[in-house]
This record gives structure tokens, sequence and C-alpha cells, in this order.
């Protein structure tokens, strides 16, 4: 159990649930666990998960009921449902793993254990190596995460092997993992006894050079949560500027472009490949003031001037909506109020706006921008709303959904920017206040 004391993976008092499929390696690590409950000071019991995808998924079961009433583990059987997918191996992991949490928290169990090994650890790599994976595809499988633990992630197959005949336990054979339709088998039965005999040790060394590297990932995902906290964050939207971003050696600039990205799509599980962070850099260094593109999830990214901008888009109604007093109404993502009364409390993200509304003749329309829209602020000359955006250097794609008040074809004010002149207030005029602001998300 050196691993356990390496990883200090588990501790006394720990109720610990071990996934067991009736193979070699989870054999081992259940009668491995229970042989030293005492000594660790811990609570063992057992979880199988029969997929039904193989005719002898009830054999297995019932060796394994048979081995936990041979010693004495509590043991708990789930039946489940393996969904469609594209690759049947990760829709099967993925409901075993769902069955796990559900049990564990069933029975009050602080850690699951599952049988991984460093051969695991090994065809892993070599998959993600395979498939093109970034520095932390190729650090592996950890020997922990959040609750899932994994003890045997520093032992061979050979030393499992060794473990059984030394105690004289039996397993059951999965015959699928000779079908070498599946690219792990192939990793398994062609490729690492290929690459032992050029080179014996080789899956220690591809084990030893994968903790390596997650000690190198560890001190890179520390930098990047220093830089992280220069980023502008307003909901789903995430924002860097792009002087910073160029500054940064490219093996943080990659690794902080993704996490912006992780952060505006709302999990730290997205992913972009390659060619997509090499996109978004090209986008970062192209010198058009507002250029757009899109990435998977639904996520998209565009230069803003001086600033790059991870987003979502939503598709909000912006429909126009005649302001009345004491009205409180939605345009996109701002909350637009107009009173005769002045506010007493404002939050320190809205702007109040006075308009003198004797001038007004046909009501406060609130919309959109259109064509030829015009507005003459205080001590400036007259501007369409078009020519002011790009001077204010507006983003483009954000021109449209700013919010406009509008007398009739006459624009009175424009969020951001101020009160059309015509309609400013004098000391004798009758105020109107209106209040404009993102909502809060």
């Amino acid at each position: 159990m050196r691993t356990n004391k390496q990883y200090k993976l588990i501790d006394r008092g720990d109720c610990v649930l071990c996934g067991v499929s009736g193979g070699a390696d989870s054999i081992a690590l259940l009668h491995m666990l229970m042989m030293n409950r005492e000594e660790f000071g811990i609570t063992v019991c057992a979880v199988h998960v029969n997929h039904g995808l193989r005719d002898t998924a009830k054999r297995d079961e019932d060796y394994v009921r048979a081995f936990c009433d041979r010693f004495s583990i509590p043991l708990i059987v789930e039946c489940v449902t393996v969904e469609d997918g594209a690759s049947l191996e990760a829709c099967a992991r993925k409901a075993r793993y769902e069955a796990f949490s559900a049990v564990a928290n069933k029975f009050s169990c602080n850690k699951i254990a599952t049988a991984h090994t460093m051969n695991d650890n090994a065809e892993t790599v070599l998959f993600h190596l395979a498939r093109g994976s970034g520095m932390r595809g190729l650090c592996g499988i950890p020997s922990s995460r959040e609750n899932v633990i994994r003890p045997l992630i520093d032992c061979t197959r050979n030393d499992v092997l060794e473990y059984l005949s030394e105690f004289q336990l039996t397993y059951c054979e999965d015959e699928t993992n000779d079908d070498l339709i599946f690219s792990r088998n192939r990793i398994r039965n062609r490729v690492l006894p290929e690459l032992e005999l050029a080179h014996p040790g080789t899956c220690s060394a591809i084990h030893r050079a994968s903790r390596l590297l997650a000690t190198d990932a560890d001190f890179f995902a520390g930098q990047i949560d220093e830089l992280v906290k220069y980023a502008s964050v307003n909901g789903g939207e995430v924002r860097y500027e792009i002087n910073e971003l160029l500054s940064l050696h490219a093996a943080l600039q990659t690794r902080l472009i993704l996490r912006l990205a992780q952060i505006a799509s709302g999990s730290f599980d997205y992913r972009l490949e390659y060619q997509h962070i090499a996109k978004i850099q090209g986008l970062v260094e192209n010198k058009s003031p507002s250029v757009e593109l899109s990435v998977p999830g639904g996520l998209f990214v565009r230069r803003a001037y001086d600033e790059i901008v991870f987003f979502t888009k939503c598709d909000c109604e912006t429909e126009s909506i005649m302001l009345e007093d004491g009205t409180s109404v939605y345009f996109g993502d701002y909350s637009v109020s107009c009173s005769f009364e002045k506010p007493q409390k404002i939050h320190k993200n809205f702007m109040l706006y006075e308009v003198d509304f004797d001038k007004i003749k046909h009501g406060l329309l609130l919309r959109g921008r259109t064509v030829g829209d015009k507005i003459r602020l205080p001590k400036r000359s007259e501007k369409t709303l078009k020519k002011l955006m790009i001077e204010e250097k507006t983003e483009k794609q954000l021109r449209d959904m700013i919010p406009v008040i509008s007398d009739g074809d006459r624009v009175v004010l424009v969020h951001d920017f101020g009160v059309d002149e015509f309609y400013y207030v004098k000391e004798a005029s009758k105020k109107i206040y209106i209040v404009i602001g993102l909502c809060e998300i």
C-alpha cells in the first residue's frame, strides 16, 4: 500500500466503496482493502455494476456475490442501461460511475475505490497521445479525483496476478478484452507488448513520465489561476486584454485561452482541440477591431478592439416598448424603468437619465437603433448613431443591443451615450427619470 502512503488516499474512519467487476484487478483490490481494513481503520463495502452487455454478465455477478459472501463483505448490485453513443466503452463508463456515485451517496461512503493499474494508465496515455491530446491528457489516470481513489495505480498487472496467486484467488475473464474492435484493446494486446519487447520497462517508463507531466500540469494550473484573475467576467461573457495575452509565453497563452473558454461555457470539463485554440490565437493577432468566430459547444469568441471576448449568444427579445410612468421593462439583457419621481437609490451598475418631459410629443419608445438614427449630444455636433458608436469604439456585435429611447422617430437618448441636446433638462422643465442597466445574472 505504498501508493496510499504516497498519495494519502485513505484516512482512518473512511467508508470505502470498492467497484468490483469480478476481473483480476478489482478482486485483488477488494481483497487487499478487506485484509487491511482494521489496520487502516476503515469500513469496506462493494458495488458490482451489471451493464447487461455480455452473455456472461450474470456469471460475473454471481461470482462477485459468492466472493463477497465468502469474506462477509457487504455488496450492492446495480443493473444499468447503457445509452447509445459513439463509443460503447465511454457510455458504459458513464453509466458505471453514475451507479457508483448513487450507491456511495445512498450508503454514506465517502470514498469510491476503482482498480486501475499502472498498465491501465500506460494504455490511457498512449490512447491520448494517438488522439493528439495536450499535457493534461498525457497525465493519464490520476491517483485520485474528488472522492474516487485508485490504490493500485502504481501496481503493474503482473503485481496483481502475483497477489492473486499468493492468496489463491480466482477471478473472471472478460472475453471482450480480446476484441480488437476496441482501440484500447489494440493498445493493450498489440502496442504495449511490442513496446515492451523493444524497450523492456516501457509500461513503468510511460507511467513515470505521466506523473512528471502531472506535476508540470499542476504548476501551469497555478500560473493560470493567477492570470485569470485579470479577466473581466460578466455572467456568461469573459473579457481579457489582448496585449496582456500576447505578452505571455505560448505555453501559458494556450492554457489561458482554454480556461477563459471554460469560464464562459460554465464548465471546467469544456474542452477545445488544438485547431480551435489555434484559430482563437489567430483572432487575437488579427488587427481588425471586430472579428468573430464560433467554437464547439455554442461558444463564440470575438476580438473587440483591445480585448478578446468569450461569450454565448442570447436569443433575447428586443421588441419596441412604449414606456409609461412607473413601468419597469426588459430590453434584451437590460432593465429599463421610467418614473416622474426621482429614484432614492440606484444600483451602481445602472445609469439615471433626466429628460425634459415637456418636449416629448409622441411618448417614450424603447427600442434598438434603426437606420438613419441621429443624436446631438450637448456641446457636440449631430451624428448618426452608427458614426458615434464607431468613434466610441462600441463593438459591432453590441450596437443593436444598446437601448435607444425615442420620441416618435426622434432619438431622445442612447444608453451609455447620453440625452439629446433638445431633450436636455432645463431648470424649469418637468422631469421624467429613466433608469437603465444590465440585469444581474
